[in-house]
């Protein structure tokens, strides 16, 4: 179980105080003046309590619970000042020492549901809350402390004999029996008390899997040995020494440092060594400006830098950049090592470039196999053509290769030469056109059209079907126009 040397430092302290008080405390019955060593005492116990507030102000994380245990710590002292007022002064009114023997038991009634609220939230995150029902254990505690402020009118918590009354003798010295509610309280201490240190055990016993939670154990057995002491003899010197509310205060302040050794009080503690176990290269910079600590390895920076690398990081190197951030009291920093991420922003870099390569000669491919492509498709639309039109290309070179010498067989020739080119040049023109597998129903009438006036030169009587209107398979259109072309010319047009 480390501590670091200011927990260690605190802690020597406080023991120091409870002797130091205990021993005044012993001297206070043994001077002629009692009143000021009382006072020392009261100062030492003090001491001790203040002690454990700032301890537990500059380390405990739950806030809920960190202000139950800081009321209870105030609590204490008011407790120890009403004890030291009450037994180690002449108070010359009658009236306030009796009401300082009341305010005795209404501290007591508020530290024990005080101290069992903070247990509730022992384990709990800094978010998490226990049920508001809890915080009822206040209100009963207001009104047992109540009662015994008002015991005078009922007397419920101390009842004074009425002869003793009569014969005028001093409140604060009558002689008394305890009532109802004086054994309620003590009820209510002990059930609370039990309460905190149950849930604790409980609490510890599902978080840790050794006997690590038997340290609960320690103030246990110191409460229950002093009690033995106590009731036994007060010739060994303990009664004499300490009383029931410093011993009280101290087992108290054992158990919640018991249960943040425990880690069910989370404790900001212990990050100087974990900072200088951990690779983590920064520091912490107070308001001043002065550097207060920084990891093995860090760089010597400076106020400036840190104050700069607030906005944002702040380069140091080409392969290092301060980060800071601010926290309660001064200013966080970090130093990053970049190389490895300027190594990996080299890698990218280059793997960029291998990849531009290779999308390059992908789109040189893509390219090539889409004019492959291209080409194929005009070489199948050409051998589509050249073998549908063959015929009637191969009649005109033998139309143009036997011309006969009679003026009106050669011009009947020629017109048929012209129907057939006509056929030919429409044909591939409809084969052209054709997108997606159609044509427009207009080419074929722009055909059909053409190649009609090339027959009637040639006085054969033609009549154009009616076409249909949008667009056609080319197929359709093709197969029409061949057959328009042989039903008037007679012959194969195929």
């Amino acid at each position: 179980m480390h501590l670091s040397r200011s927990i260690r430092n605190a802690y020597v302290a406080m023991v120091a105080c409870m002797l130091a008080g205990g021993i005044l405390r012993f001297l206070s019955e043994e001077t002629v003046l009692g009143i000021y060593v009382s006072a020392a005492s009261f100062a030492c116990y003090t001491g001790f309590v203040i002690i454990w507030l700032r301890l537990m102000d500059h380390r405990f994380l739950h806030p809920t619970a960190l202000a139950c245990l800081r009321a209870a710590g105030r609590l204490m002292v008011g407790w120890l000042l009403v004890r030291t007022v009450k037994y180690g002064f002449m108070v010359s009114s009658q009236h306030i020492e009796h009401y300082l023997w009341y305010a005795y038991y209404t501290f007591c009634s508020f530290i024990p549901p005080l101290l069992f609220l903070a247990v509730l939230h022992a384990g709990m995150r800094e978010d998490e809350h226990i049920d508001r029902r809890w915080w009822l254990l206040l209100a009963v505690a207001g009104l047992i402390s109540v009662l015994f402020l008002t015991n005078d009118l009922h007397g419920w918590a101390f009842r004074f004999e009425p002869s003793a009354l009569e014969e005028g003798i001093p409140r604060a010295k009558l002689p008394y029996s305890q009532g109802p509610l004086f054994y309620i309280s003590w009820l209510w201490t002990v059930l609370l008390a039990g309460g905190s240190v149950l849930a604790s055990f409980l609490k510890s016993a599902r978080q840790k899997t050794t006997w690590y939670w038997l340290i609960l154990l320690l103030p246990i057995a110191l409460g229950a040995l002093y009690s033995v002491a106590y009731a036994i003899s007060s010739s060994w010197g303990v009664p004499r020494f300490y009383k029931m509310p410093e011993v009280t205060c101290f087992l108290i302040v054992f158990f919640a440092e018991c249960l943040v050794r425990l880690g069910l009080f989370p404790a900001n503690e212990g990050y100087l060594e974990l900072w200088e176990a951990s690779s983590l290269r920064g520091g912490l910079m107070g308001n001043d400006g002065i550097i207060a600590f920084s990891s093995p390895g860090t760089p010597d920076v400076t106020e400036a830098q840190v104050s700069a690398a607030l906005d944002r990081p702040l380069p140091l190197g080409p392969n290092t950049e301060l980060s800071a951030r601010a926290v309660r009291g001064g200013t966080a920093f970090w130093v990053r090592d970049l190389s490895h991420v300027h190594e990996l922003h080299a890698q990218l870099e280059n793997l960029g470039d291998v990849l531009a390569e290779e999308n390059t000669v992908l789109q040189a491919e893509t390219d090539l196999a889409h004019e492959r492509e291209s080409l194929a498709q005009r070489n199948r639309l050409h051998e589509q053509i050249v073998g549908s039109t063959a015929s009637h290309l191969s009649a005109i070179e033998d139309l143009i290769e036997h011309v006969p010498e009679d003026e009106g067989a050669f011009l009947d020739q020629m017109h048929r030469a012209a129907v057939r080119a006509s056929y030919a040049k429409r044909y591939a023109n409809l084969t052209l056109s054709s997108k997606d597998g159609t044509v427009d129903a207009r080419e074929l009438a722009l055909a059909m059209a053409e190649t009609a006036e090339w027959l009637r030169t040639c006085g054969i009587d033609v009549e154009i079907p009616s076409c249909p209107f949008g667009r056609m398979p080319v197929d359709e259109a093709l197969e029409n126009y061949r057959r328009f072309v042989v039903d008037h010319l007679g012959g194969d047009a195929s």
